[in-house]
């Protein structure tokens, strides 16, 4: 009997700390939507909870006419910033620099769209993916250090920014999407490296000072007007007999070779 009653009470013990568990975690849920239905404020940032129950960057509540250095935080209360998202600071003319923290895997869409004063980024190496428009029309953009991880950069992540210079591409690298550099008229070279598989429409479009492209990998996938608009006699380097070689010779950016008189079935 007595054995009987302590196993009672431990069956009891169980399921009252998995009720308490499940009530836990039903708080955390409503408290989580809660931040993600209505935006916090931590400092000048607003932030709410995203799809992997971190945080993430929504806005930059900040009015004053002088000009700031924006340091993200790596966390808010503990829980890590792993996002900024998108608009978070479109358009602000207020702020100089950003500093982004080793929390963040991800730029939302327009995140930095027209951020005119911003004259340097450094993107961590943390940082997988790189949104649409993310720094599309920052006037001022004349230097951006890419994330060694980075996966993709979007389309038009960097459209008109015509002070920025030339970029490494990191290895690793899958897609370049439409426009991703268009309109950037002092890039004068770029290397794309083995591992970019896919090159959208117009990536270099109206690159008026881009001379010469080396092209590294087999590139499956190969937009149209890529490179129009680029400098007279831009140099092109690619492998012999790749998808790229085709489409350079296609497009006038290499010469055809003469085919041989000896073909087989020639006499």
């Amino acid at each position: 009997m007595k054995k009987f009653l302590a196993i009672l009470l431990a069956s009891l013990l169980l399921l009252s700390l998995v009720a308490c568990g499940k009530e836990e975690t039903e708080e955390k849920k409503k408290a989580d939507e809660a931040v993600v239905n209505e935006e916090s404020k931590f400092g000048y940032f607003l932030y709410n909870v995203n799809t992997d129950g971190d945080y993430e960057i929504t806005g930059f509540d900040y009015t004053e006419v002088e000009k700031i250095d924006v340091e993200i935080p790596a966390e808010i209360g503990g829980r890590a910033v792993t996002g900024i998202g998108d608009e978070a600071f479109k358009a602000l003319k207020n702020i100089k620099s950003v500093t982004i923290p080793t929390s963040v895997t991800y730029i939302g869409a327009h995140a930095f769209y027209d951020c005119d004063y911003v004259t340097e980024i450094t993107l961590p190496d943390s940082i997988l993916t790189v949104g649409t428009g993310a720094f599309e029309d920052c006037s001022g953009l004349e230097k951006v250090t890419l994330s060694k991880e980075l996966k993709q950069l979007d389309a038009y992540s960097f459209k008109n920014c015509a002070k920025l210079g030339n970029v490494t591409l990191p290895e690793g690298l899958l897609t370049i999407a439409e426009g991703a550099f268009m309109g950037c008229t002092s890039i004068t070279a770029v290397t794309v490296p083995t591992t970019v598989t896919s090159l959208g429409n117009a990536v270099f479009y109206g690159c008026t000072a881009l001379a010469e492209i080396t092209v590294k990998g087999e590139v499956a996938e190969i937009g149209t007007i890529l490179l129009d608009g680029c400098a007279d006699g831009l140099t092109v380097n690619t492998t012999e007999g790749s998808a790229f070689e085709k489409y350079a010779q296609e497009q006038g950016y290499l010469e055809v070779p003469e085919q041989d008189g000896n073909e087989e079935g020639e006499n």
